[in-house]
C-alpha cells in the first residue's frame, strides 16, 4: 500500500475515507471495538484440531482446512470457544502458515480435539468510526445507502410541498395527527337488562334464553354470564352474531358442560371493529388506548371518544346536564382475550365527569320504578299500551321492550304521551301483541350513538380529508377550526346556538352598572358606557384623575412610570481608590443621599457584590453616600471603606 505523509491513518487522509463500509456489525464489532474482518471465520473440527502450549509467550493454533492469509499477522484474532478459559481471548497475530495460526497468549495450555472459532479483525481505527457512523445514518434513514437523500412525504395540507421525513420533523406535528374517524355510526344501545333464564350450550359459541331480548342492534354489544350449573361459562363476551331474539353467538364463549345461568346485557361498554391496531410502546401510529399500562394509559385526551346523538349531531349530556364521553380500550375491556378475524377490536366506555381518572361510569340508566311486564303492542302502529307513570316529562327519552311473541324486541325514543298508560314510539311499527307480558323500561340516555375516537398516524399515510370534522347542518371542515371554535365558547361562556349573553358582573362597583338593560348585550352600548365612565372611578392618589378620560389617565401612568426608571452607570477604575478617600462617580453621575443610610436612591456594586452605604462605625458597612453633587462637575461622591483596586468596575444604579 502506497503510505501518503501527513496521513492520520493509513486508510484515512484529508480526502475522507477512500472506501467506506456502511454494513458493519454495529452491535458486536463497535461494542469490541474491533476493526474491519480479515478472511472468513474458522472453526476447529473437533477431532484434529488442536493448540499447543506457549513458547515463548506465543500459542499455536492448528485448524484443518482452515482458510488463514498471511494478511492476518499482525492483527488479532479472537478466539472463543476452549474448555480451557485461559485460551479464550483476543490475541496479537505473529505468524500463519497454511492451516496453523500463531499468537501472543503467555497464559496458554495444550488442548487437543478443539471446537473454537479464530475471528481475525484489524485493528481498531479511525476508518472503523467513519464505517460505523456510516452505517448509522443508513439505519437512522432507512435508506440503502449512507449517501442516499433524506425521504420525502407530501403534507396533505400543501399538497406538492415536500416535507423531510427526518428525526426532527417526526418530533413535531407533521409526524403524529389527532384525527377523527367514525366506526360504527349509529350504534343502538340499550339499559342494561338482566334475567336469569340463560342458557349455555357447547356448540359454536352459542348462548340462548327462554324469553325474547335481543335485537339486531345488540351486535358488538356485551353479554356478562354468572356462572350457574354449567362449568367454564362466566365471563364478559362480545354479541358476535344475533341469531335471532332468544339466540346469540357470544366470542369466545366455551362453557364445558350445558346449563343455566343468570345474565345481564350490559348498558356501558360497546365494541368497535377496527382495521387498524393499537398504539403501543414501538408503533405509535396505532389507535391510542387506555389499558392498564398501556403507552396511552393515561394519556386521557389521546384516548378520547366523542359521543354524539346521530340525529343532532352533537353531544349528549346526561339527565343533570353532565357531558357523556367514551374511553377507548383496547384487550382490557374484553376480559376473555379471544382472537378473532374480523379486525383489531376497540372497546369503547362510557364515561362522565371530567375527561380525568376520577371519570366515573355513565350508564344508560333505566329511571328507578319506571319498569313493568304487562304491557302490550297496537298491532300496525307505534303505540304501546298497559304502562304506568307515563307524562310530559317522558318525551324524549326512551322505551325499550322486549319479551315479544314476535320477536321484535327494540329500544325507541318516546316521541307523544297519549295517556298515563300510553305512549308513541318514534319509527316502530309493531305487530299486535295482546299478551300483557311485555318487558319494558323507561331509560334517560339516547340509545342510538356515533362514536368518534383519537387516532395518530404519519400525515404521510392520511388523506387530505382525514383532518376535517363535521361542524354543524352537515358542514364539514378542519378539525383545527372546529376545536378553534370548541375553545372561543369555553372562554365567552355561550353553549352552541346562544346569540347573547346576559350580564352577571352589574354591581355598583362595574361599569355595567349603568347599562339602561343589564339584560342587553348590545355592543354599542356597552362600549359607550366604558367610554363614559372610566373617568367616573372615584381613584386616590396622585397619578389618576376623577374625570380624566382613558387616554389621559394612560398617560399620566406613563409618566409615572418613567419618573421612576434606574440608570445604571459602570465606572471601569484605571487607578486604585483608596479606602477612605472621597472617590468622584463619573460625569453626569448625581444622586440624592439617603439619610436614613438604605441606599434608597442609589444602588452601588464593586467586585460584582451589592455595596452597603452607611457610617464606618459600624462594621458591615462598605462605603459612605458622601454627597450627590459634590464632586467635580456636579457629580455624585462615595468615600469607599476599603481599597477597590485597579482594574475592578464599579456599578451605580440611580434612581430617576
Amino acid at each position: 500500500m502506497t503510505v501518503f505523509a501527513g496521513r492520520i491513518d493509513q486508510e484515512l487522509d484529508v480526502k475522507g475515507r477512500e472506501s467506506i463500509v456502511n454494513t458493519r456489525d454495529l452491535t458486536a464489532d463497535e461494542a469490541a471495538e474491533r476493526g474491519a474482518q480479515d478472511g472468513a471465520q474458522q472453526t476447529g473440527n473437533g477431532t484434529t484440531d488442536n493448540v499447543t502450549a506457549p513458547v515463548s509467550n506465543v500459542q499455536t493454533a492448528t485448524v484443518a482446512g482452515a482458510g488463514f492469509v498471511a494478511s492476518m499477522v499482525g492483527k488479532f484474532v479472537t478466539v472463543a470457544g476452549m474448555v480451557n478459559g485461559v485460551n479464550n481471548g483476543t490475541f496479537l497475530c505473529t505468524a500463519q502458515a497454511g492451516t496453523t495460526i500463531s499468537y501472543v497468549n503467555a497464559a496458554g495450555v495444550v488442548e487437543a480435539n478443539i471446537v473454537a472459532t479464530f475471528d481475525v479483525h484489524a485493528p481498531y481505527s479511525l476508518a472503523d468510526n467513519v464505517d460505523f457512523s456510516a452505517t448509522d445514518r443508513k439505519n437512522i434513514k432507512g435508506t440503502a445507502q449512507h449517501y442516499t437523500d433524506v425521504p420525502t412525504y407530501v403534507r396533505p395540507s400543501a399538497i406538492g410541498t415536500s416535507v423531510p421525513k427526518n428525526l426532527t420533523n417526526l418530533l413535531s406535528a407533521d409526524a403524529y395527527a389527532r384525527v377523527r374517524d367514525v366506526r360504527g355510526s349509529a350504534m343502538k344501545l340499550r339499559p342494561s337488562i338482566a334475567d336469569g333464564d340463560g342458557n349455555c350450550l357447547v356448540a359454536d359459541e352459542t348462548f340462548t334464553t327462554t324469553n325474547y331480548h335481543f335485537i339486531a342492534g345488540d351486535l358488538d354489544s356485551f353479554v356478562t354470564v354468572v356462572d350457574g350449573t354449567s362449568t367454564g361459562a362466566a365471563g364478559t363476551y362480545r354479541v358476535k352474531t344475533v341469531t335471532d331474539g332468544k339466540t346469540l353467538e357470544l366470542d369466545g364463549f366455551a362453557p364445558t358442560g350445558a346449563g343455566t345461568c343468570t345474565w345481564t346485557l350490559e348498558g356501558d361498554l360497546k365494541g368497535v371493529l377496527s382495521a387498524r391496531s393499537y398504539a403501543d410502546a414501538v408503533d405509535r401510529r396505532g389507535i391510542p388506548i387506555a389499558d392498564s399500562g398501556a403507552e396511552d394509559e393515561t394519556v386521557y385526551e389521546a384516548t378520547y371518544v366523542d359521543v354524539i346523538d346521530p340525529a343532532t349531531g352533537v353531544g349528549i349530556t346526561e339527565e343533570d346536564g353532565d357531558r357523556i364521553f367514551g374511553r377507548s380500550f383496547g384487550d382490557e375491556k374484553d376480559p376473555n382475550n379471544t382472537a378473532t378475524n374480523e379486525g383489531t377490536r376497540l372497546f369503547v366506555q362510557l364515561l362522565t365527569g371530567l375527561n380525568t381518572g376520577a371519570a366515573s361510569d355513565s350508564l344508560l340508566e333505566p329511571i328507578a320504578g319506571r319498569s313493568g311486564s304487562a304491557a302490550s303492542l297496537t298491532g300496525g302502529n307505534t303505540n304501546v299500551t298497559g304502562l304506568t307513570g307515563m307524562g310530559d316529562s317522558d318525551v324524549g327519552r326512551y322505551l325499550t321492550v322486549w319479551n315479544l311473541a314476535a320477536d321484535e324486541a327494540d329500544h325507541r325514543k318516546i316521541a307523544t304521551i297519549v295517556s298515563p298508560t300510553e305512549v308513541t314510539l318514534e319509527g316502530a311499527n309493531f305487530t299486535a301483541d295482546a299478551s300483557g307480558a311485555i318487558e319494558w323500561q323507561v331509560s334517560r340516555h339516547p340509545g342510538s350513538l356515533d362514536f368518534y375516537y383519537g387516532d395518530r398516524y404519519l400525515w404521510s399515510e392520511l388523506s387530505e380529508t382525514a383532518g376535517r370534522t363535521t361542524l354543524i347542518s352537515g358542514v364539514v371542515s378542519d378539525a383545527g377550526l372546529q376545536a378553534a371554535i370548541t375553545d372561543l365558547q369555553n372562554v365567552i361562556g355561550v353553549p352552541p346556538g346562544q346569540d347573547n349573553l346576559d350580564l352577571t358582573n352589574i354591581g355598583a362597583d362595574f361599569i355595567w352598572s349603568d347599562l339602561d338593560d343589564t339584560n342587553n348585550t348590545n355592543v354599542e352600548e356597552a362600549l359607550n358606557e366604558i367610554n363614559e365612565q372610566v373617568g367616573d372611578r372615584q381613584y386616590t392618589g396622585t397619578v389618576l384623575t376623577d374625570g380624566a378620560t382613558i387616554t389621559t389617565n394612560l398617560q399620566e401612568l406613563a409618566n409615572a412610570i418613567g419618573a421612576s426608571s434606574i440608570t445604571r452607570i459602570i465606572e471601569r477604575l484605571t487607578a486604585d481608590v483608596p479606602k477612605n478617600t472621597t472617590h468622584d462617580m463619573p460625569a453626569g453621575a448625581s444622586y440624592t443621599v439617603d439619610g436614613t443610610f438604605n441606599g434608597a436612591n442609589m444602588f452601588v456594586h464593586w467586585r460584582k457584590q451589592l455595596r452597603d452605604p452607611g457610617p464606618n462605625t459600624i462594621t458591615s458597612n462598605d462605603y459612605e453616600e458622601t454627597s450627590g453633587a459634590g464632586g467635580a462637575g456636579g457629580v455624585g461622591q462615595i468615600t469607599p471603606y476599603e481599597k477597590i483596586l485597579d482594574g475592578d468596575s464599579i456599578n451605580y444604579m440611580i434612581l430617576q
